[in-house]
Parts: structure tokens; C-alpha cells; sequence
């Protein structure tokens, strides 16, 4: 805004929803699908044809799917090409160790905030401590008395 342009994140922003908005009719529903003949066919298949035409998504590598998942998210559903894969990359790492200091800054400042006022805080607190317990001391005192 002070350099007369939209901020950054701004855009970032704007893919994320536009990303979200186009995914959200798939993603909000339940689907079944009914693929009795597939799975009859993958059975006819030998032992070497099931190697090459994968089915069985128990020994899938989640990993590496979900890895190829995102790169095609990118690429197919938010149109950015692979090569700009590194500079979003050094981009989302200064994010991080923006995020990261923020962190610690605030934690800091809560720190010094609790060191600074600690007698503030305290004081109430103890003088209420201290009066409850003189109260129950002189009720337990005047019970004690013949």
C-alpha cells in the first residue's frame, strides 16, 4: 500500500481461493463409485499385468503420491509452471522464518510483560491469599475458645 502496489501475500491469497473455489464442489461431497468390473477384469490379468496396471493402494507410498499430488495441483489447477517451484520455495522458507521470529518476539514481549508487572499482578492476588487465610485462622481461633 505505501509503495503503491498490492502486497504480496495479497496474491498468494487470491490463488489459495481460487484453488479452494474450484476444488470445493468435489471436496464438499461424498462420491462412490461402483467398479465391480474393473476389479473383475484386474483379476483376469496375470500375475505380471497386475505388477504394471498398480490397483492395490494398500503398498502405495503416500509420500510420493501426495508429493505428485500438490506438483499437479500446481501446475494443472493453479497454472503455475514447475519452474517456478524453487523461488516459491526460497519464498515459503522467508515466510517461515518470518512466522518463526514473530513467534518468539511476541513470546518475548509476553515474558518481559509478566517480568515488569509481576508485583501488579501479584499483589492482588497474594493480599486476597493473605486475608482468606487470616479470615479461616480467626474462625478455626474462635471455635478453639471455651
Amino acid at each position: 500500500v505505501v509503495f503503491r502496489r498490492e502486497p504480496f501475500l495479497v496474491k498468494v491469497q487470491k490463488k489459495i481461493s481460487q484453488g479452494l473455489d474450484m476444488l470445493r464442489y468435489y471436496t464438499t461431497k461424498q462420491w462412490v463409485f461402483k467398479n465391480d468390473q474393473m476389479y473383475a477384469m484386474y483379476n483376469r490379468l496375470s500375475a505380471k499385468d497386475q505388477e504394471t496396471f498398480f490397483l492395490d493402494i494398500t503398498h502405495l507410498d503416500y509420500s510420493t503420491y501426495f508429493l505428485n499430488y500438490v506438483l499437479g495441483i500446481r501446475q494443472y489447477v493453479l497454472k503455475e509452471p514447475p519452474e517456478t517451484m524453487p523461488k516459491a520455495k526460497r519464498l515459503l522458507r522467508k515466510l517461515y522464518i518470518m512466522d518463526k521470529m514473530v513467534q518468539a518476539a511476541i513470546y518475548t514481549l509476553i515474558l518481559w510483560l509478566i517480568w515488569s508487572y509481576w508485583e501488579i499482578v501479584v499483589g492482588p492476588i497474594k493480599l486476597v491469599l493473605d486475608t482468606s487465610i487470616e479470615v479461616i485462622n480467626n474462625s478455626i481461633a474462635r471455635e478453639r475458645r471455651p
